[in-house]
Order: structure tokens, then sequence, then C-alpha cells
């Protein structure tokens, strides 16, 4: 705040620039796996109640959105012929373009049938017309019925850039999608699964050595140090 006040000419230092700040506390982070996906997707599809939820839940999945841009998301900033999404309501107040897939524009195109038609929002409340203000209690019921206590709505973006990260995925990509101005927020949000962990380190002990297990090979002339060759 006094950073900006300074900015804006309101006072002439910062007065609480040298002040230690709190170390963020770490959690925790798990991605949600496929498996306990499709089961959060089948206990908010079986609440007919909740199919806004299940939505809202599908578009952070597989697009990254915060909580708050797919809420405020107007029906106009969804382009259905450019298929791609305009968020305008971001955390750093700069819009950004986000494309859609197939099943993602299938979803939006029902969410949009589904809303008020008297609401500019994709999620229009029926009876204000004003965005809802949080899912919060429908998703963590769900979750918890799942066995993902503890699981927060904005874990789904860390598992988004997690699997965006396991398929390889360009980080210029990943930072333009995501709405991050730098590297160090793709280690922050990406969890990598055990099992996709597991599939790296089978692959790479399938990549072939300098010299083959228990075999001595002839040292190269150009080397002055002895090589010693693997032996298990």
């Amino acid at each position: 705040m006094f950073t900006m006040a300074k900015k804006w000419g309101l006072v002439k230092e910062n007065p609480v620039r040298e002040v230690t700040r709190y170390k963020e506390e770490l959690r925790d982070v798990k991605p949600l796996t496929p498996e306990k996906e499709k089961e959060l997707f089948d206990r908010l599809q079986g609440d007919p109640r909740s199919w806004h939820v299940w939505a809202i839940v599908f578009i952070a999945l597989y697009t990254g959105m915060r909580k708050g841009e797919i809420l405020k998301l107007p029906k106009e900033t969804v382009d259905f012929r450019r298929r791609v999404i305009r968020v305008t309501h971001t955390k750093n107040w700069e819009a950004r373009e986000i494309p859609m897939s197939e099943a993602l524009t299938k979803v939006l195109k029902e969410a949009i049938a589904r809303s008020c038609k008297e609401s500019p929002y994709v999620f229009g409340n029926p009876q204000t017309g004003k965005p809802y203000t949080d899912v919060k209690t429908s998703f963590t019921k769900a979750a918890e019925k799942v066995g993902l206590t503890g699981f927060r709505f904005h874990d789904l973006r860390h598992t988004w850039c997690s699997r965006m990260c396991e398929l390889g995925i360009a980080e210029t990509a990943i930072m333009k999608a995501g709405g991050w101005k730098t590297r160090s927020m793709i280690s922050r949000y990406s969890h990598p699964l055990m099992d996709y962990i597991r599939l790296a380190l089978e692959q790479l002990s399938r990549v072939p050595l300098i010299f083959p297990l228990g075999e001595e090979k002839k040292q190269p002339s150009n080397l002055t140090t002895p090589l010693t060759s693997f032996n298990i």
C-alpha cells in the first residue's frame, strides 16, 4: 500500500519498507488424481442442485482459472467463434485469453443455456442476477464425501498447473494461461504425482549408460584421468 502511495506521490518514503515480513506457511498440496476427479464429478453430478458447481469445478480444472475469475465471468467474454475465454476480472488487473477445448466449449455453452437470462454472467444467481459469491459449502461437502478432506477449491489450480507440467507444456504457455509473470509461480504450483515421478524414473532406467553394467570398456585416448567401469 505504501509502495503505491509513494509511486502516486502521496508520501515521500515507505515507512514499513524495512519491516521483516512473515514467511508464508507452506501447505502440503496434493493434486487431484484422475480417480478422485471422477469421484468428485460423479458426486456433484448426482445432485441436480449442484450442476453449476460441477461446471465451475470443470472450468477451474481445465483452464487453471481462479474461482473469482470464473464466478465473475461475463457471458460476452466467452467467444465461441474464436473459441477463447477473455478473462477480465483478474488478480493483477491484466486481461488474458484462454483457448477453449472442445469439451470446455460444450460445458460453457450448456452453462450459458442454463444461466439466468437476465444476468450478464455465465454463473449468475437466478434470484439476484449477480454472480454467485462462493461455492465453498457445496464444493467442500462433495470433496469430503469422496475422501478429499482439506482439499481446497484453489487446489484445482495447483492440479491444473501440475498436469500441464507433466504433459511437457512449455512454461511460457503455462504462464500465459495462468496469468503469471514469473516462472517461480510454476514451481510453486506444480506438484507432480508420485506415479508420474515413478514413470519418469522408469524411463530414466532405460537410458543406455556410458558403459554397460559390469563390462569394462577401453579408455578413450583423449582422456588423461582413468575411467572406472560400472560394477554392481
